[in-house]
Parts: C-alpha cells; structure tokens; sequence
C-alpha cells in the first residue's frame, strides 16, 4: 500500500485494492517516506512558481474627472 500512494493513486482506492476497510487501520501500516514527501513539495513549488509567473497584471481602469 505504501508503493500505491507513492505512486500518486488515491487512498481510496489503494484502500479498495489492499482490502483496507478502516482508513485508521490504513494509515498506520502506510509508511512516510521521505523522499515521497519531498517530491510532493517539489513540484508543489514548481506549480506555484509557475502560476506566479503565468499571473498577468489587471490594467487599471482611468477615472473620469468629476
């Protein structure tokens, strides 16, 4: 179950193919790897660094004189 969800399937359903009922029972047996998490915030940064640079500025509109 571990290689499941480093592999990037949804718990959900790495739960329907170990047979795991209980989400509590799950957790416990799927191990944290490290190197998972940090490739999760790796391309994290990535996207975000991405939208940051892809954001266009919003013109300002002119106010008419009163």
């Amino acid at each position: 179950m571990t290689n499941l969800v480093g592999a990037g399937v949804p718990e959900v359903v790495a739960m329907s193919i170990t047979g795991h009922v209980d989400a509590k029972i799950f957790k416990r047996y799927n191990i944290r790897r490290d190197a998972v998490q940090v490739d999760a915030l790796t391309k994290q940064e990535r996207y975000l660094t991405g939208q940051r640079d892809s954001t266009e500025l919003m013109p300002t509109l002119a106010r008419r004189p009163s």
